[in-house]
Protein backbone atom coordinates (compact mmCIF):
# COMPACT_ATOMS: atom_id res chain seq x y z
CA UNK A 1 0.00 0.00 0.00
CA UNK A 2 1.28 3.45 -0.85
CA UNK A 3 -0.44 5.35 1.96
CA UNK A 4 2.78 5.84 3.94
CA UNK A 5 4.58 7.20 0.94
CA UNK A 6 1.75 9.64 0.24
CA UNK A 7 1.69 10.86 3.86
CA UNK A 8 5.44 11.47 3.72
CA UNK A 9 5.11 13.24 0.35
CA UNK A 10 2.53 15.71 1.66
CA UNK A 11 4.32 16.17 4.99
CA UNK A 12 7.56 17.12 3.22
CA UNK A 13 5.69 19.23 0.65
CA UNK A 14 4.38 21.23 3.62
CA UNK A 15 7.81 21.43 5.30
CA UNK A 16 6.55 19.61 8.37
CA UNK A 17 8.40 17.44 10.86
CA UNK A 18 6.86 14.10 11.85
CA UNK A 19 6.29 15.36 15.38
CA UNK A 20 4.46 18.48 14.13
CA UNK A 21 2.14 16.36 12.03
CA UNK A 22 1.56 13.93 14.88
CA UNK A 23 0.57 16.78 17.18
CA UNK A 24 -1.82 18.17 14.55
CA UNK A 25 -3.37 14.70 14.32
CA UNK A 26 -4.00 14.84 18.06
CA UNK A 27 -1.37 12.41 19.33
CA UNK A 28 0.34 13.12 22.65
CA UNK A 29 3.68 14.92 22.55
CA UNK A 30 5.44 11.74 23.70
CA UNK A 31 4.19 9.57 20.81
CA UNK A 32 3.40 12.04 17.99
CA UNK A 33 6.64 11.54 16.05
CA UNK A 34 6.64 7.77 16.54
CA UNK A 35 3.05 7.41 15.32
CA UNK A 36 3.67 9.38 12.12
CA UNK A 37 6.85 7.38 11.54
CA UNK A 38 4.81 4.20 11.90
CA UNK A 39 2.32 5.48 9.32
CA UNK A 40 5.04 6.51 6.89
CA UNK A 41 6.86 3.18 7.23
CA UNK A 42 3.48 1.41 7.02
CA UNK A 43 4.07 -0.41 10.27
CA UNK A 44 0.61 0.99 11.06
CA UNK A 45 -2.07 1.87 8.53
CA UNK A 46 -4.17 4.93 9.43
CA UNK A 47 -7.92 4.49 9.83
CA UNK A 48 -10.40 6.44 7.70
CA UNK A 49 -10.89 9.18 10.32
CA UNK A 50 -7.12 9.76 10.46
CA UNK A 51 -6.99 9.97 6.66
CA UNK A 52 -9.75 12.58 6.82
CA UNK A 53 -7.73 14.56 9.38
CA UNK A 54 -4.67 14.31 7.13
CA UNK A 55 -6.74 15.63 4.24
CA UNK A 56 -7.84 18.63 6.30
CA UNK A 57 -4.30 19.31 7.55
CA UNK A 58 -2.83 19.23 4.05
CA UNK A 59 -5.86 20.75 2.31
CA UNK A 60 -6.43 17.75 0.04
CA UNK A 61 -9.11 15.13 -0.44
CA UNK A 62 -8.58 12.11 1.86
CA UNK A 63 -8.78 9.91 -1.24
CA UNK A 64 -5.26 11.00 -2.24
CA UNK A 65 -3.96 8.73 0.50
CA UNK A 66 -6.02 5.71 -0.63
CA UNK A 67 -4.02 4.71 -3.67
CA UNK A 68 -3.20 1.12 -4.61
CA UNK A 69 0.20 -0.42 -3.93
CA UNK A 70 2.42 1.15 -6.55
CA UNK A 71 5.57 1.13 -4.43
CA UNK A 72 6.71 -2.27 -5.67
CA UNK A 73 7.01 -3.69 -9.17
CA UNK A 74 4.54 -6.43 -8.33
CA UNK A 75 2.04 -3.97 -6.83
CA UNK A 76 2.32 -1.70 -9.86
CA UNK A 77 1.84 -4.62 -12.26
CA UNK A 78 -1.20 -5.85 -10.29
CA UNK A 79 -2.63 -2.34 -10.53
CA UNK A 80 -2.13 -2.42 -14.31
CA UNK A 81 -3.75 -5.86 -14.47
CA UNK A 82 -6.76 -4.62 -12.48
CA UNK A 83 -7.08 -1.66 -14.85
CA UNK A 84 -7.01 -4.11 -17.73
CA UNK A 85 -9.65 -6.34 -16.13
CA UNK A 86 -12.06 -3.63 -15.01
CA UNK A 87 -11.44 -0.61 -17.23
CA UNK A 88 -10.25 -1.93 -20.59
CA UNK A 89 -6.70 -0.63 -20.31
CA UNK A 90 -4.19 -2.49 -22.42
CA UNK A 91 -0.49 -2.21 -23.10
CA UNK A 92 0.67 -1.52 -26.64
CA UNK A 93 3.57 -0.05 -28.52
CA UNK A 94 3.43 3.30 -30.33
CA UNK A 95 6.40 4.74 -32.22
CA UNK A 96 8.68 2.26 -30.49
CA UNK A 97 7.50 3.30 -27.01
CA UNK A 98 5.29 1.35 -24.64
CA UNK A 99 1.93 2.94 -23.91
CA UNK A 100 -1.23 2.18 -21.97
CA UNK A 101 -4.44 2.75 -23.91
CA UNK A 102 -8.15 2.34 -23.28
CA UNK A 103 -9.85 -0.12 -25.56
CA UNK A 104 -12.92 1.16 -27.34
CA UNK A 105 -14.76 -2.11 -27.91
CA UNK A 106 -18.15 -3.29 -26.76
CA UNK A 107 -19.70 0.21 -26.58
CA UNK A 108 -20.02 -0.14 -22.83
CA UNK A 109 -20.94 2.83 -20.65
CA UNK A 110 -17.70 2.17 -18.80
CA UNK A 111 -15.75 2.86 -22.00
CA UNK A 112 -17.47 6.25 -22.45
CA UNK A 113 -16.95 7.04 -18.78
CA UNK A 114 -13.22 6.24 -18.97
CA UNK A 115 -12.78 8.35 -22.07
CA UNK A 116 -14.55 11.36 -20.56
CA UNK A 117 -12.65 11.37 -17.26
CA UNK A 118 -9.34 10.80 -19.02
CA UNK A 119 -10.20 13.61 -21.43
CA UNK A 120 -10.75 15.87 -18.44
CA UNK A 121 -7.30 14.87 -17.11
CA UNK A 122 -5.74 15.49 -20.54
CA UNK A 123 -7.36 18.94 -20.70
CA UNK A 124 -5.94 19.83 -17.30
CA UNK A 125 -2.47 18.56 -18.27
CA UNK A 126 -2.55 20.46 -21.57
CA UNK A 127 -3.58 23.63 -19.73
CA UNK A 128 -0.55 23.17 -17.48
CA UNK A 129 1.80 22.44 -20.39
CA UNK A 130 0.52 25.48 -22.30
CA UNK A 131 0.86 27.78 -19.28
CA UNK A 132 -2.88 28.45 -18.93
CA UNK A 133 -2.76 27.12 -15.35
CA UNK A 134 0.08 26.89 -12.87
CA UNK A 135 1.60 23.74 -11.40
CA UNK A 136 -0.10 24.67 -8.12
CA UNK A 137 -3.50 24.85 -9.85
CA UNK A 138 -2.89 21.51 -11.58
CA UNK A 139 -1.83 19.88 -8.31
CA UNK A 140 -4.82 21.38 -6.55
CA UNK A 141 -7.13 19.84 -9.18
CA UNK A 142 -5.43 16.45 -8.78
CA UNK A 143 -5.28 16.48 -4.99
CA UNK A 144 -8.89 17.60 -4.59
CA UNK A 145 -10.39 15.21 -7.14
CA UNK A 146 -13.22 13.46 -5.32
CA UNK A 147 -16.49 11.71 -6.01
CA UNK A 148 -18.18 15.14 -6.13
CA UNK A 149 -15.83 16.32 -8.91
CA UNK A 150 -16.54 13.13 -10.79
CA UNK A 151 -20.30 13.57 -10.47
CA UNK A 152 -20.07 17.18 -11.65
CA UNK A 153 -17.94 16.14 -14.62
CA UNK A 154 -20.33 13.36 -15.59
CA UNK A 155 -23.29 15.74 -15.32
CA UNK A 156 -21.55 18.18 -17.72
CA UNK A 157 -20.89 15.31 -20.15
CA UNK A 158 -24.54 14.20 -19.92
CA UNK A 159 -25.71 17.77 -20.61
CA UNK A 160 -23.40 17.97 -23.63
CA UNK A 161 -24.71 14.67 -24.99
CA UNK A 162 -28.39 15.34 -24.20
CA UNK A 163 -28.91 19.14 -24.06
CA UNK A 164 -32.70 18.87 -24.22
CA UNK A 165 -32.81 16.97 -20.89
CA UNK A 166 -32.39 19.28 -17.91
Amino acid sequence: MAVGRRIRFFRLKNNMKQKELGLLLGFPKTSAEVRVNQYESEYRIPKRDTLEKLGKIFGVAPEVFMVPDIDSGVGLMQTFFALEDFHGVRVTQFDGKLALVLTEGKGSPQSSFNNSVLKEWLEQKQALDEGRISKEQYDSWRYHYTEKNLEEHLLRIQQELFPEEK
